[in-house]
């Protein structure tokens, strides 16, 4: 046997000993860490407020406790002024954040984002279930072109 051939022998060697150790951990890896997938309900919005028609707001859970949130609200009637701690839902139990969870959302004065003046506000998630937005008062929307949509998606440890 020629050095070329037990170099090619050392290698395949060494490829069979990796590969061997690579399904052992994949195995091992795959026994304890495996995703369901995500049930996703409807989020139930307060009154005044509807799912945008073409995306609803939703919620669910994995099972890693982590939880995801869409948002995509409309005010059904006219718009908001800016203002703080506008209540736009509340999440159920067992899908509520331990401490407060802040983040950042969409607000446009349309129906969705397309064509529309996009301002940037933030929402909070609270440990009591509620979901507040926060308009900030240096938006520089006409008072007659007000903001009505908001949109987002917030992932969180309960």
């Amino acid at each position: 046997m020629g050095i070329f051939d037990l170099f090619t022998k050392g290698q395949q060697d060494a490829h069979q000993i990796l590969n061997k150790n690579f399904e052992t951990v994949e195995t091992q890896l795959s026994n304890k860490a495996s995703i369901s997938p995500i049930n996703m309900y409807s989020l139930p919005l307060e009154e005044g407020l509807e799912n945008n028609p073409k995306a609803w707001s939703l919620y669910g859970k994995n099972n890693f406790s982590e939880v995801l949130l869409i948002l995509n609200v409309l005010k059904s009637d006219g718009y908001w002024e800016p203002q703080n701690n506008v209540k736009l839902a509340t999440l159920p139990e067992g899908f509520r954040p331990s401490k407060i969870i802040n983040s950042c959302v969409l607000i446009t004065p349309g129906n969705g984002i397309l064509n529309s003046t996009v301002h940037s506000s933030y929402v909070q998630v609270k440990p009591s279930g509620d979901i507040e937005l926060s308009i900030f008062k240096n938006h520089t929307v006409p008072d007659s072109y007000g903001l009505r949509y908001v949109c987002g998606t917030i992932s969180f440890n309960t």
